[in-house]
């Protein structure tokens, strides 16, 4: 198996060049573009046409980023993306920043639902599961090590989640390559998801969770664009590590990958698949989610306490 993951490896590395890359930890942080010469780089304003008094973060910080300062952002933009593709993106993410303890602006987020029902936080050092009397939303194991939990998700759009990721690509994004992109950037920033804004179809996101302890103040994201001469696989692609969860698309790019892009694009993932299994998800629709069920599974490392 560790041979075939090697063959992988060469063989993604002989069809993409690496753009961008970098492992997010500590205190250090990397600013993007220049704080004296502010230009978005999504709205192609500069100040004093727009304002620049907020500190934009290139990836959510409800994710843990607090690290990666985007100065190419205007507060406009900032504004809009954070109403319109990082509400769904934490609505999608759920119950995982909870149990991953991945700090957000105001801490550890617990989570909720609705009241009254399942209720999930961090006392301290101890989980937190309190639950409706005779719920079946908490199985726990006959050896009680370990228990299943059974969450259903907040509302949210599959299309704004998507939008999210492609948003954090373009924010690492070199300056030369963003020309390959200005469809992305008019996408990302419309005032409402449709599927006429752009017709681009499967919006499909893979991921992998790794079941071993990983820290939950690290964020390791790649960036790469396939080299000259290739055809066969798709143009771009972007990867990142949040804490045990392992996301992988790849940019829709109708011009450059036109007759190009395989059926499965399974076989393009560059996530190892050593006996883990490798998920894919549909993000296509523009549609509101609504009943959304999360079935998670934890292990004996966190002993919960239920009330």
């Amino acid at each position: 198996m560790a041979k075939t993951n090697r063959k992988k490896v060469i063989s993604i590395d002989s069809r993409y060049d690496l753009l961008a890359y970098e492992t997010m930890s500590g205190k250090h942080k990397t600013c993007l573009g220049n704080k004296n010469d502010r230009l978005c780089r999504y709205c192609g304003k500069r100040s004093p046409e727009v304002k620049f008094r907020n500190e934009a973060h290139a990836f959510p910080q409800a994710i843990g980023n607090r690290w990666i300062i985007d100065y190419w952002e205007c507060d406009t933009c900032n504004a809009l993306f954070s109403r319109m593709l990082e509400d769904d993106f934490v609505k999608y993410l759920g119950p995982q920043r909870t149990l991953s303890r991945i700090r957000g602006t105001n801490g550890i987020p617990s989570f909720q639902r609705k009241k009254g029902e399942l209720r999930i936080e961090w006392n301290g050092d101890t989980l937190k599961i309190t639950t409706p009397n005779e719920n079946s939303d908490v199985v726990i194991d006959e050896d009680g090590k370990g228990f299943t939990l059974r969450v259903k998700l907040q509302p949210y759009t599959p299309m704004g989640v998507f939008k999210c990721f492609v948003k954090m690509a373009l924010a690492v994004m070199p300056e030369a390559e963003l020309k390959f992109c200005k469809h992305l950037i008019k996408w990302i920033s419309e005032k409402q998801h449709s599927t006429e804004s752009f017709p681009f179809s499967p919006l499909l996101i893979f991921t992998q969770f790794m079941p071993f302890h990983m820290p939950n103040d690290v964020i390791i994201y790649s960036l790469q664009k396939r080299k000259e001469g290739i055809t066969n696989v798709p143009f771009m692609q972007f990867t990142i590590l949040i804490h045990n969860t392992h996301y992988q698309f790849f940019l829709p790019m109708p011009e450059q990958d036109r007759g190009n892009i395989v059926n499965d694009m399974t076989n393009q993932s560059c996530l190892e698949q050593n006996g883990i299994e490798l998920g894919k998800e549909d993000f296509t629709s523009h549609l509101v989610v609504r009943d959304d069920i999360r079935i998670i599974r934890m292990g004996p490392a966190i002993a919960p306490k239920f009330t």
